[in-house]
């Protein structure tokens, strides 16, 4: 892949990483690229050593990655408000 060897991550997906302004295209595009790493057996997790204190909040940014995409709606909240909907109507017999 060329953007393996041109060092996408290391050079400038990882140095550019803000856990507050980056985008989901970003954070997507690094776990693309580690993804690649694994795949042709390159060190995928050595040029995160260098900022180590940003680690973290690139885990919390994939971790989040499914509310960003996705906005949240909990359809466990649909079913409640549907029964509790159905046990206040009162049956009336025909």
């Amino acid at each position: 892949m060329i953007l393996e060897v041109s060092q996408y991550l290391e050079n400038y997906l990882w140095p550019n990483f803000d856990s507050d302004s980056a985008s989901f295209e970003h954070v997507m595009s690094m776990i693309l690229m580690v993804n690649e790493k694994f795949r042709e057996n390159v060190a995928a997790w050595t040029c995160f050593h260098d900022r180590k204190d940003a680690f973290d909040g690139f885990l919390w940014r994939v971790l989040k990655l499914k509310e960003e995409a996705f906005p949240r709606h909990d359809t466990s909240e649909d079913w409640i408000l549907s029964l509790t909907s159905l046990s206040g109507l009162k049956m009336e017999d025909p």
